[in-house]
């Protein structure tokens, strides 16, 4: 379901893993096939119809989703897919991103799994594989590199730019920055970097 070109975690059919690293399947390398195979899951869970399509499940997944972002204050975005891809319709804003990051950061397992370089994982079905995170503020091996840096997400189309949502801890409290429509990789960081030297101590 995922289109030409999609970043992908490598997932194949048949594969079994916990949801915690499906999760990391898609926050860490981005992987648009973890995005509908969460989306997918999610709704026949959240339906309570466990034979529900792939296209069915989808849509389904789409109105809990969109439902939720206006439920925490994102009410400027508009879901059509679950994976970022351009699509009409699909929009989201500087704002909302802020929200739905602040609301990301405060669950547990997602905090964990964006505050990490790279994970490993073993399938239930066996076998591992190890996701690098797309952050290059977490990456020690790259100029961006920030020790206080604790996410979050990056996010790259042709028509939003270079995108990033980060996060710090700086005196204790945690700052949240969104830098969107970037031309390269390097210019989200730059940015994102410039952003963040207004807080003092970083």
């Amino acid at each position: 379901m995922i289109n030409e070109g999609s970043s992908t975690a490598r997932l194949s059919q048949g594969q079994s893993l916990k949801f915690k690293d499906l999760l990391a399947a898609l926050l860490l390398p981005s992987g648009n096939d973890a995005a509908y195979t969460v989306a997918v899951n999610t709704a026949r869970i959240a339906s309570g119809n466990p034979n529900m399509s792939d296209e069915d499940a989808v849509k389904y997944f789409l109105v809990l989703m969109n439902s939720f972002a206006a439920d925490i204050g994102a009410t400027s975005s508009n879901f059509v897919n679950p994976d970022g891809w351009n699509d009409e319709g699909h929009l989201t804003t500087v704002r909302d991103l802020s929200l739905i990051s602040a609301y990301a950061l405060n669950d547990s397992i997602i905090s964990q799994i964006v505050s990490k370089q790279k994970i490993t994982v073993t399938f239930v079905s066996g076998g591992s594989r190890t996701w690098e995170n797309t952050n290059y503020l977490l990456n020690p091996a790259t100029p961006y590199y920030l020790p206080n840096a604790i996410g979050l997400k990056t996010g790259s189309t042709s028509t939003a730019g270079k995108c990033l949502a980060s996060a710090v801890v700086v005196n204790g409290k945690t700052y949240i920055a969104i830098v969107m429509g970037c031309t390269t990789d390097t210019e989200r960081y730059e940015a994102t970097l410039e952003l963040l030297k207004l807080l003092e101590g970083l």
